[in-house]
């Protein structure tokens, strides 16, 4: 069987990270399978797939569908920011269709059996791009690692295609659930995400996060606490900070930031100097440093005591939650969605409301 995956980001996220370790499961279980990834954008994704054995190229998007994401906390601005909002979606749409076509055209060359769509706007392509053999449809399906209800502007064009779609797994039973309820009589499966546990483990190797915060390293016996997450606006950065803010300092604790902003879409998440800023109006600067982007994630999370994981909004799935666990670390999480079904408070980790710094 030949299977093309698509993705819209190939960057480090979770859900990219998920979707490396399925191709690269399937690649071990069927080894005599042609396994295609074609990405939306250029990435370390790229990359880690051909490693894995699954040849892989960058249909690019342009500026206009790479630019053209759900601006979740930039709905607000006024008339001329609702009129910038508008002219990025038109010029969005006129490039979707040239990439429709594009996207059709590698369809009828690569000839799959079946299409693995992730991100909701390769969901939609695929959907548009649709390959014929004869009377036949290859079938597609829709691999959901987000909430469909939160991209009001292409939920309702999913909903139309829906009968496009084959099947859809969802990455958690509460993503099911929200995509149940939009699209009605598609079949869902909950597949829930994985991890290597020969990577993530008790024992190995450990970043030393001062020297990449380039910040004077803690006294001896200091805790160390760390915030490990993209700088998406609701991986809750304000609320870990305002965390620190009540935190006694008589305890000997330092508190790292680590992560960095990884998506195009105007308006969706922090930016260092912002995080730094808020820091200084605390007055935690000197109890808080900020790492940037690191690659190995569970090097990160051996560095560190404590992992909190502070998403405000549901999270879909809430990939760190595992990683720390099966590195032997202590999680402290918000419960929202997926979050909640990983973790039975007071047994796997603490939880605590969504938001509340205290």
């Amino acid at each position: 069987m030949k299977i093309v995956f698509l993705t819209a980001a190939a960057h480090a996220g979770g859900a990219e990270a998920a979707l490396l370790e399925l191709m690269r499961a399937l690649r071990e279980a069927r080894p005599d399978w042609p396994l295609h990834l074609i990405a939306g954008v250029d990435g370390p994704l790229l990359q880690q797939a051909r490693d894995a054995g699954v040849n892989s190229e960058v249909l690019a998007f342009e500026d206009a569908i790479r630019l053209s994401g759900e601006e979740r906390f930039s709905a607000g601005g006024g008339w001329w920011r609702k009129l910038q909002r508008a002219l990025r979606l038109a010029c969005g749409a006129m490039s979707a269709l040239f990439y429709v076509r594009q996207l059709r055209a590698r369809f009828q060359q690569l000839q799959p059996d079946l299409i693995h769509s992730h991100g909701m706007k390769m969901h939609l392509f695929a959907s548009l791009a649709e390959r014929r053999a004869g009377d036949a449809i290859t079938p597609l399906i829709w691999h959901f690692q987000d909430y469909l209800s939160a991209r009001p502007t292409l939920a309702p064009f999913l909903g139309r295609l829906a009968g496009k779609c084959a099947a859809v797994i969802a990455t958690s039973e509460s993503v099911a659930a929200d995509v149940r309820r939009i699209l009605p009589g598609v079949p869902i499966t909950t597949i829930y995400n994985v991890i290597d546990p020969e990577k993530f483990q008790c024992e190995g190797s450990t970043l030393e996060l001062d020297k990449l915060a380039r910040f004077p390293p803690p006294p001896a016996g200091t805790l160390r606490v760390g915030l490990i997450a993209t700088f998406a606006r609701w991986k809750g950065h304000e609320t870990f900070l305002r965390a620190i803010s009540v935190f006694p300092r008589d305890r000997k604790v330092h508190f790292y930031v680590i992560g960095g902003p990884i998506y195009a879409t105007p308006g969706s998440q922090w930016d260092v100097e912002a995080l730094k800023k808020l820091a200084e109006e605390l007055g935690i600067a000197d109890r808080v440093s900020f790492t940037g982007f690191v690659e190995d994630t569970a090097a990160a999370i051996r560095a560190v005591d404590i992992v909190v994981h502070a998403s405000t909004e549901p999270e879909p799935f809430g990939l760190v939650i595992i990683q720390t666990m099966a590195c032997g670390r202590p999680i402290i999480s918000s419960a929202l969605g997926g979050a909640s079904e990983l973790i039975e408070p007071e047994v796997d980790g603490i939880t605590f409301p969504a938001g509340d710094s205290e």
